[in-house]
């Protein structure tokens, strides 16, 4: 169901990591 939601999360995380 949010499952979008949730890889765009994940994403936003690892780019702020970079």
């Amino acid at each position: 169901m949010s499952e979008r939601l949730h890889k765009r999360k994940i994403i936003h995380k690892m780019t702020k990591t970079k």
